[in-house]
């Protein structure tokens, strides 16, 4: 699998989302990407140390990922944005 799949893939996971869902987690890792600082590595650093803990105190990943381009934008990528509020 390529990097943006196993990201993907991932954050599919990490949600408990099904598999039939894939387009729509396709469709917000790139809208994060393309309106953030931010590349498809750093987007998955950035989920794989927060997808698991948002999706268990309710914060969508929606909302997630406006949170990492948000941080993104203040030059906190990668792993330092999924963990910034640990």
């Amino acid at each position: 699998l390529d990097q943006a799949t196993r990201i993907a893939a991932g954050a599919l996971n990490a949600f408990g989302m099904e598999a039939s869902e894939i387009s729509k987690v396709n469709d917000i890792l790139v809208s994060t990407q393309s309106r953030a600082a931010t590349d498809v590595l750093q987007l998955g650093e950035a989920f794989k140390q927060s997808a698991g803990f948002a999706n268990l105190s309710g914060i969508a990943m929606e909302d997630l990922s406006a949170i990492i381009a948000v941080m993104a934008k203040a030059n906190i990528t990668g792993s330092a944005a999924g963990t910034a509020g640990a």
